[in-house]
């Protein structure tokens, strides 16, 4: 079953008729952090090939000990599992396993980017990390709420680097409606 909003959107007109479902996409959620152990996003978490799992070491000497599946850049560590952040991970790539499908891009990969605190430089590092590692959208879904004065001028920089990288990003693109 493909939840209705969906259908709405035409995702499966997409999917049936131009074959296009995501496959081979890595997107960096740049949000709390996902549940990868969430039956609908279990089979479509990135793995970072650099690092061996566990070993305590930093394999890919990016700056981060055992970055297998993403980092969180507030806790300094691997990313947490998160109601929000699974959430905005379900819009992506949700592909029913648990009965539903919810995501736009069901055979998308997902790479976990925490920034879960104050400090907007953090985004500025994840969108980075997204960048180095390969993906091809970045979503995130915070929209400065940390500030009360949005800096507009580093956040459009900030894009302008990932468009250059080739990275398509969106921003809160799901939420009210």
């Amino acid at each position: 079953t493909v939840a209705s909003d969906i259908v709405a959107h035409g995702a499966k007109q997409v999917w049936d008729q131009l074959g296009y479902t995501g496959s081979g996409v890595i997107v960096a959620v740049i949000d709390t952090g996902i549940d990868r152990t969430h039956p609908d996003l279990a089979d479509h978490i990135w793995t970072n090939l650099g690092e061996i799992p566990g070993n305590g070491l930093d394999d890919d000497a990016n700056g981060h000990i055992d970055d297998t599946w993403g980092w969180d850049f507030c806790a300094n560590s691997q990313p947490v599992a998160a109601t929000h952040g699974t959430e905005v991970a379900g819009q992506v790539a949700g592909d029913g396993t648990n009965g539903l499908v919810t995501g736009m891009a069901p055979d998308a990969e997902l790479m976990s980017l925490g920034i879960d605190c104050d400090m907007p430089s953090r985004a500025f590092q994840a969108s980075d990390y997204a960048i180095a590692h390969g993906a091809h959208v970045i979503t995130q879904s915070y929209s400065w709420w940390w500030t009360d004065r949005i800096d507009d001028a580093a956040f459009r920089r900030q894009t302008d680097v990932e468009l250059a990288a080739g990275v398509i990003h969106t921003n809160s693109a799901g939420n009210d409606g």
